[in-house]
């Protein structure tokens, strides 16, 4: 008898066929080749004795490479700009403290002189160190246009900003002919932080 779905159905219509033919027996005993077989690709069939060669893989790429190639190079980080540099000249320690906080909060890069010797001494052994001058023009030793002239002198690009309690006084109207900057005592956090802004914008665009 048949042993497949499909073997049978060929068995039922070859009987069929053969019992008008009087071939019935015959055809009995041969319908097993009749049955219908699988088809097989021919790229999957294996001739015997032999094996089919199984596909190599693609070698992978080297861990250390690929890692490499993927990862974007960082570029370098910009240097910070450097803190603008002032110098303070006030003999009166509170109101030089003063000056040096407000500054400082702004990060500033403040260097604090309380005598007009050595505010002459400090400058002209580095002159070049700083961005701006904040001094007072009554001192225990002189006057700031000693050092008003000194600085004028030595950089003539170095912008000033002159602090002085005596309005009346005709050093202030060269030194604001000049074009620096004069605030009168008492001065207010926001006078000297926009004076010393402004005497700085002053120092990039010369």
């Amino acid at each position: 008898m048949p042993d497949s779905v499909t073997s049978w159905n060929v068995f039922v219509h070859a009987v069929t066929r053969d019992w008008k033919a009087g071939a019935i027996q015959k055809q009995a005993k041969t319908v097993k080749e009749l049955m219908v077989r699988p088809y097989v690709p021919r790229f999957l069939r294996r001739e015997p004795g032999s094996l089919a060669a199984a596909p190599t893989p693609a070698p992978a790429p080297p861990l250390a490479a690929a890692s490499a190639a993927s990862t974007p190079v960082a570029a370098s980080p910009a240097p910070a700009a450097r803190p603008a540099r002032i110098m303070v000249v006030d003999d009166e320690e509170a109101i030089a403290e003063y000056f040096r906080i407000i500054l400082s909060a702004e990060q500033y890069d403040v260097t604090v002189v309380a005598s007009l010797q050595r505010a002459i001494e400090t400058f002209t052994r580095d002159h070049l160190r700083f961005d701006t001058v904040l001094l007072d023009m009554m001192l225990g030793d002189g006057t700031g246009l000693d050092l008003y002239r000194r600085v004028r002198e030595m950089r003539p690009d170095l912008p000033v900003v002159v602090c002085t309690g005596f309005a009346e006084n005709d050093s202030l109207e060269l030194i604001r002919e000049d074009g620096h900057e004069v605030l009168l005592k008492p001065c207010t956090r926001h006078e000297v932080l926009r004076a010393v802004n402004r005497a700085l914008l002053r120092r990039r665009l010369v």
